[in-house]
């Protein structure tokens, strides 16, 4: 995945603008630009939710054709035996 820019400095000067107080603003930067990248490492993309999803309902198409092929013998063997009785 790649990196996420992050702006530390930047941060640091919108909350001084806010009001913040800079020692306490450049806290807040620093601690937002060790903490970023880990969470950054774990961020789910589009692709790779859409490709779960795929698999996902693949497994679950396969699942429902045995099913439907399942029901198909045994409706067969029902009317067979019926029909021989």
């Amino acid at each position: 995945m790649s990196a996420m820019a992050f702006d530390s400095l930047r941060f640091a000067r919108r909350l001084k603008d806010a009001g913040v107080p800079e020692p306490q603003a450049d806290a807040h930067a620093e601690l937002m630009a060790e903490t970023l990248p880990h969470f950054a490492e774990n961020l789910l993309t589009k692709d790779h939710f859409e490709a779960v999803l795929e698999a996902r309902f693949a497994a679950q198409d396969a699942r429902l054709a045995v099913c439907r092929t399942h029901v198909r013998q045994t409706r067969f063997k029902v009317v067979v035996t019926v029909q021989s009785c």
